[in-house]
Parts: structure tokens; sequence; C-alpha cells
């Protein structure tokens, strides 16, 4: 372990850099997460009923994926998932997904596994940044380095962004999902309404046909009602997180009532444009 640590620190400082970026751009394949990841949630005795918050294990931890790899980010060891993992079942991220690690991984998979049937994506070829494979967990959830993460989150996050292009939301019901509670999530549909960046959203199978019959029976105002966006009150798993995107928002020219209201619109649109389609 020291050699190759040592070995690691022995490179020029641009090639530490380049490492880092390949590293932090990286995203997992649609195919590893709709067919192997199921299959190593049950080997580690879950099911697909668990949710992600029961699976840290698999991500952080002596017995996780990356616990005794490299990380090509700092030379230590400890991992992300996706360091792992090897083509294609890693690739350039193409997707960045805004989620909760709340959501079962039943939901997950069914999300995605409609989103690719709908749009008749080649899921070798599909690579989606998902904060729970793509972070290295290692540095985020250990006390320690509570704080890790959460410098230069701007341009951090801004930068990820620009780097995939687009930009997935998942939802694991319609009416008042947990996203709408959560600082990161809110905070990055707003980044994305700066950067100009549209977003999709998607929904497990039953869910999305559930919020289909209530729009086929003339219940959109229930679903917009629903809507409900308020950063000043929304939580992060990691408080110095949550400090210092309502620090960010607070900073801005009118804060949190601008953020509340501009993503609020933007949902509000995306669902009646839903109810456009099923009506034409």
């Amino acid at each position: 372990r020291r050699r190759l640590q040592s070995q690691w620190k022995a490179k020029p400082l641009e090639e530490q850099r380049q490492s880092k970026i390949q590293s932090e751009r990286l995203g997992v394949s649609l195919r590893h997460v709709l067919h192997t990841f199921p299959l190593k949630v049950e080997q580690a005795g879950f099911t697909e009923q668990n949710i992600f918050y029961d699976l840290e294990c698999l991500v952080y931890g002596p017995n996780s994926l990356g616990a005794h790899t490299l990380c090509p980010r700092d030379g230590q060891f400890g991992s992300s998932y996706v360091d792992v993992l090897r083509p294609p079942d890693h690739g350039p991220a193409t997707t960045f997904v805004s989620w909760v690690w709340s959501y079962r991984v039943a939901d997950v998979v069914s999300a995605f596994q409609s989103w690719v049937s709908e749009h008749s994506m080649d899921d070798h070829a599909s690579y989606i940044w998902l904060c729970y494979f793509c972070n290295n967990q290692h540095r985020l959830l250990n006390p320690r380095d509570a704080s890790n993460g959460s410098d230069n989150l701007e341009d951090v996050f801004r930068a990820r962004l620009a780097a995939c292009g687009q930009v997935v939301i998942l939802f694991d019901r319609a009416l008042k999902p947990p996203w709408m509670q959560r600082a990161w999530c809110i905070y990055e549909a707003y980044t994305c309404l700066k950067c100009r960046i549209q977003w999709q959203i998607i929904m497990p199978e039953r869910e999305q046909h559930k919020f289909d019959e209530r729009l086929r029976a003339g219940r959109i105002d229930d679903i917009i009602h629903g809507v409900q966006i308020d950063l000043s009150t929304a939580t992060a798993t990691v408080p110095a997180d949550e400090q210092k995107i309502k620090a960010i928002i607070r900073a801005e020219p009118g804060g949190f009532d601008e953020v509340n209201k501009h993503v609020k619109q933007e949902l509000k649109r995306w669902f009646g444009g839903q109810f456009q389609r099923l009506l034409g």
C-alpha cells in the first residue's frame, strides 16, 4: 500500500491533476445500474426494497467495493465505486442525475429502465453521474472529513453540469416527492436554470402510470398544487453542504424567494407539458 501511495505522490503535479479530473468526470453505465448493481445488492444481503441509505456499506467502510483501491483523486486508499469499475461499466458521464438517497433500489432501477426503453438508449454506452456511485464516499462520509466537498461548491458543480451536458431529475413519485425537500436537489435545479441547461423528470414505471392516470382524469391542479419548494427549510445529509448552499443563495439577488419561484415555475411548466402530451 505504501509503495502504491509513494508512486502516486511521485507523479508530476499535472499528471495528478489530470488523474483527479478524469476520475471526477466518470459515470457508471446504465447497463451496470440496471443489471450488475442489483446483483451486488443481493450478494451483500439486501434486496431491491432497501433504500440507498441502507446500502452505505457498499460505497463506504472496510468492506466497500473501493475500500482497498487507491483513489486516483488524492492518492489515498479508499476510492469511489465508479473508480473500481472498468470499461464498459464506466466512462465519461453524459447525464447528471438529481435524486435522493431515500429512494428504493427498485424504484431507481425501474425509472432508469423506463427512460432507456422510452428513448431506445444503448445502456452500454450511456453513462450517468449519480453521487452514490461517483463521489468518493470514503471522504464525504468520514466523520473526520465532515466538511469535505463543501469548498468551491458553485464552481465544482457548474463544471460537472457542463461536462455532462444534460440533467435528469429522478422522482420516486409525482406527488410531493422527497426531492422537493432536499437542499442539494433544489440547488441543482436552480443551477441548471442559471446555466440554461434543461432537465427532464423520470419516475418508476408504476408511478408514471399513476401520474398519467391523474392527468387523464383532469387532476392536473392536484399535481401543480403539490409542487412545494422552499430552499430555506430544505435539508442536506452533510450539514456543511446545507450551510454552504444556503449561504450561496442568500448572496443571490432575491435570495430564497427567487430560487423557490424559478424552480417551482419550471417544475409546473414540465408537469403542464406532460398534460399537453397526453391530450395530444
